[in-house]
């Protein structure tokens, strides 16, 4: 079973990032013990609304597709945001390549 969830995910991870995560690539205890909780189903009124989804090989295609519309969604919405994460991503790529000589 998998929790594919905003509080571990990348695009939602910088709203929680303050309180929670330590980096986009690694979260904190916290973190860890609610994606527990919610697996677990113990004390579950401490689990933010919205903290994941239990992905089981019933449901996983439906999950996934339905991640595939929200990101399309997100993109029509925030299209600042994207213009920013590709403009970063160009620069990182740029910054890897070895230098011409």
């Amino acid at each position: 079973m998998t929790i594919y969830s905003g509080l571990t995910t990348r695009l939602s991870l910088a709203k929680y990032l303050n309180n929670n995560g330590a980096d986009i690539s690694d979260y904190t205890k916290r973190i860890g013990d609610l994606s527990l909780n919610r697996i677990l189903g113990y004390q579950e009124h401490k689990v933010p609304t919205g903290s994941g989804v239990l992905l089981t090989p019933d449901n996983v295609k439906f999950n996934l597709a339905k991640i595939c519309v929200d990101r399309e969604e997100w993109v029509k919405n925030n299209k600042d945001e994207l213009e920013l994460v590709e403009e970063l991503e160009k620069k990182f790529v740029e910054n890897k390549k070895p230098e011409n000589k």
